[in-house]
């Protein structure tokens, strides 16, 4: 059994070539964050369960074009920014000749991202998360990947998540950021619970299930399953995409309620 930790620092980087993009997305993956981190620092019922995990994202001000998030006591402050092309930090850093390294429609080095991220911000971090629009390199079997570990820390795509990529022309922007919100919630979700000492498992419908091998699986993960040794969180979830708000952690059923 691994063994759960009391806290974890996680230094997520926006690292977006297409500035439309991150427009876009903005407000669906800047509330997606902090409704994780609310949710690995859910409070139990019972004053005999200990205080859950918690998680602290330490963001980095590259862009400096966001207002930062108001404070929140579910929740701290989280200042969530993008390192897009055009912007003065994305210039003035080795950062910049990293996207003329990526053709457009080509796969790109998840290892040489987070190996680059890493030496532009030095961090006594536990843990790395760079979120990009880039597509990734998958496993060989693997037609495409959502997240990876490399030596660096994760990295996470946010490209295949989008109904449009998929050709779907029937999704209009609501529809699309709320699937991108769901999506980029789940992942982090099994990203964040690993990081904290949570193990893989078997159940499809649990945000730690093993093998997210496409956005159809993220899309099924709904809760903490009763496999877990995590009585907080056992049987919670969320069951409401709100995109421009940060939605509340549930209890989404497959075990008793704590």
């Amino acid at each position: 059994m691994r063994r759960a930790v009391s806290h974890v620092r996680a230094d997520l980087v926006l690292f977006v070539r297409d500035e439309k993009t991150a427009h876009f997305t903005y407000q669906a993956i800047r509330s997606a964050m902090r409704e994780v981190q609310a949710f690995y620092r859910r409070v139990p019922d019972e004053d005999t369960i200990p205080r859950p995990q918690s998680v602290t994202w330490d963001t980095v001000d590259l862009a400096s074009t966001y207002a930062p998030a108001t404070a929140d006591t579910q929740a701290p402050t989280i200042n969530l920014h993008y390192l897009i092309p055009g912007s003065p930090d994305a210039s003035e850093s080795d950062l910049a000749g990293m996207w003329d390294t990526i053709k457009p429609g080509t796969l790109a080095d998840q290892a040489q991202i987070a190996q680059a991220v890493r030496e532009w911000m030095p961090s006594d971090g536990d843990l790395l998360v760079v979120i990009t629009d880039e597509l990734i390199t998958p496993p060989p079997e693997w037609r495409y990947v959502i997240w990876d570990l490399t030596p660096s820390g994760f990295v996470m795509t946010i490209a295949p998540l989008d109904p449009e990529y998929w050709g779907d022309t029937s999704a209009d922007a609501a529809a699309r950021l709320t699937a991108i919100k769901r999506r980029t919630r789940a992942a982090l979700l099994s990203i964040l619970g690993t990081a904290l000492g949570l193990r893989r498992c078997d159940n499809p419908e649990c945000y730690l299930f093993r093998n997210v091998e496409s956005v159809v699986r993220l899309d099924e993960m709904r809760f903490i399953g009763p496999e877990h040794d995590a009585k907080h969180l056992i049987g919670w979830g969320f069951d409401t995409v709100t995109v421009d708000a940060v939605d509340t952690p549930t209890w989404a059923g497959g075990a008793g309620k704590s």
